[in-house]
């Protein structure tokens, strides 16, 4: 019963968190105009996709982009390979967003509609994230 009234707690929390016009934890560009734009669920849930996809493409762009400096790199050392490294922080970042962002859809139900946009706002946020410390790193002299 406890745990019950702490996981309702919770949940109401975090719905909370949603609701508010700019949520502290996911405010980008993308998302608040996916708010302004679509009141109903279904039209902001669809443009969250939209807003997603292009997030994704920005991000492979910068992964590219660092990717070559790294390879760039490799060339003119012998030793440890540093694109390797790269390429499993990669691999390790995609696990992480999804394991973060959904323990934040599961803590949200039985709300779907809430649900589904958390962890759509999560993944939009956490992208964003991803792609200003890529831009960071772009701009360092190896």
């Amino acid at each position: 019963m406890l745990i019950r009234l702490f996981i309702f707690c919770f949940s109401l929390s975090l719905s909370m968190l949603v609701s508010a016009e700019e949520s502290f934890f996911y405010s980008s560009k993308e998302i608040t105009d996916c708010k302004q734009k679509h009141k109903r669920p279904m039209d902001y849930t669809l443009c969250l996709d939209a807003a997603f996809v292009q997030v994704e493409r920005e991000l492979m762009t910068w992964e590219t982009n660092v990717e070559i400096i790294l390879r760039d790199l490799n060339k003119e050392e012998t030793g440890n390979n540093p694109l390797l490294l790269y390429k499993s922080s990669i691999r390790y970042f995609n696990k992480y967003k999804k394991a973060t962002c959904k323990w934040q859809y599961i803590a949200m139900l039985p709300d779907v509609s809430s649900s589904i946009s958390m962890a759509k706002e999560c993944e939009i946020y956490m992208t964003k994230d991803r792609i200003s410390k890529l831009k960071e790193l772009s701009k360092l002299n190896f």
